[in-house]
């Protein structure tokens, strides 16, 4: 057990794939492959069960998950989304079903962490729900969504639950069918 908590999961799983491929050729030989892939295989079982709660700690909970996101800094270079108490006052007024009204001076982060939020309720949710960002123009709904596409596009690999669609004016989870949609107010 303890020989394997300096590696990575992937190093565990190299490992184990070159133990297997190897085979043993005589019976003490064999005796202890079986016994290294099974400790392996225990040890990466008791891992595995101590982050899959951690992570379900954090995708549970909105200001845990959202201060984990990326986005794009003013410079223009991906940063997290470090959520300041402005931010996360909305965020627990929005979690708490309060109507909220911001009165704020300019650029203090509300459209960015409202985005965040919403984005937070269509991936966690498990059936269909629509969010439409609505904005008296096309360019600054697109403009929004495109932030959502940034939070999806940064998340890690194995969070990344498959869109049905993803567009500049839509994107879509194809297991809950929860979408985002970029919309306007404009007349056509």
């Amino acid at each position: 057990g303890k020989a394997f908590d300096t590696l990575s999961v992937t190093d565990i799983k190299n490992l184990l794939q070159a133990i297997m491929n190897a085979g043993p050729s005589t019976k003490e030989q064999e005796d202890q492959h079986t016994a290294t892939i099974h400790d392996i295989k225990k040890y990466l079982k008791k891992w595995m069960n101590k982050h899959q709660k951690q992570l379900l700690a954090i995708i549970s909970d909105p200001i845990e998950f959202i201060s984990r996101l990326k986005i794009i800094g003013k410079d223009g270079r991906l940063i997290s989304l470090n959520l300041n108490q402005e931010q996360i006052r909305i965020i627990q007024d929005l979690e708490n079903g309060k109507d909220t009204l911001v009165l704020k001076g300019r650029q203090i982060g509300s459209s960015t962490v409202v985005a965040a939020y919403l984005f937070w309720k269509a991936y966690t949710s498990s059936e269909p729900l629509t969010i439409a960002i609505l904005s008296h123009k096309l360019a600054s709904s697109k403009h929004l969504l495109k932030i959502h596409k940034t939070f999806y596009d940064h998340l890690p690999a194995f969070l990344k639950r498959k869109l049905s669609v993803e567009n500049t004016t839509e994107i879509t989870f194809s297991d809950s069918g929860a979408s985002i949609i970029a919309v306007s107010a404009e007349a056509k």
